[in-house]
């Protein structure tokens, strides 16, 4: 069984061993202010918490495969670098020039990602999966392939972590996901089942219909995961990712 109070000890001597180096082409972060700062490091030190109190739950004091999924330019990767320096760290995401900054910044392994989640394969399993704000973008079928994604891509005994919008979300999140009127759809949506989604008001965007912005309940997500018998839902903590986006803590079992 891991010790949580060792696992935070060690999370908050990994913290002083993280890179300080920012790309510009990481979203907002080319001229960034103290709060930008403040908030993009807090997002990483929040993972790090709660992948600490994960590890309590699932009983593992160590993971040898780590996933960042998607890792965009490194804003939670560079703390999972510092937290597991004997692990394989691996990054993915669809940006291949996201992909080249972690490797040569983090050093880490890069895959690059597929908007067909379907047939997406890493090329391994991993003991630890983290997936922050990935979920918060995608349609429903969409979402569901996802879950069924981690339930493949995982060890036995291994543990992902995604992040959703929940109910905060769906609170507070009208006038800093959408226009309005498209978030009052989607919003429409959520209160119908649990779960709405609406692309980004933007008609270049690429991935229309694919990727946008999305809401699902705590009682959607417990749903959307019960088809897998072999997965184990370990937590759901509401604004448990920088007091904003839900944390799911899941772990695959040995059958």
């Amino acid at each position: 069984m891991a010790d949580g109070s060792l696992t935070q000890e060690r999370f908050k001597w990994g913290k002083r061993g993280v890179s300080r180096e920012i790309s510009p082409a990481d979203g907002g972060m080319a001229t960034p202010s103290e709060k930008d700062l403040a908030h993009y490091w807090a997002d990483g030190h929040s993972a790090l918490d709660l992948i600490a109190k994960a590890m309590t739950l699932a009983g593992r004091a160590e993971f040898q495969a780590v996933l960042d999924f998607p890792s965009g330019y490194g804003r939670v990767l560079r703390h999972l670098v510092a937290a597991f320096p004997d692990a394989v760290v691996d990054a993915s995401d669809i940006d291949p020039h996201a992909l080249h900054f972690c490797r040569e910044t983090f050093r880490t392994g890069t895959i690059l990602s597929s908007s067909d989640l379907a047939n997406l394969e890493f090329g391994r399993q991993y003991d630890l999966i983290w997936c922050g704000s990935l979920l918060t973008h995608l349609p429903k079928h969409r979402f569901h392939e996802c879950l069924a994604l981690f339930a493949r891509s995982l060890m036995p005994d291994g543990v992902a972590i995604f992040t959703t919008h929940g109910r905060y979300s769906a609170r507070f999140g009208k006038n800093t996901y959408l226009p309005a009127d498209r978030f009052a759809q989607m919003h429409d949506a959520y209160l119908g089942d649990g779960f709405g989604y609406a692309d980004y008001d933007d008609e270049d965007r690429p991935l229309r219909g694919e990727y946008g912005v999305s809401l699902s309940s705590p009682s959607f997500v417990c749903k959307a995961l019960e088809p897998f018998t072999d997965i184990s839902l370990l937590a759901l903590i509401e604004r448990g990712w920088n007091d904003h986006q839900d944390a799911v803590v899941v772990q695959k079992k040995r059958l």
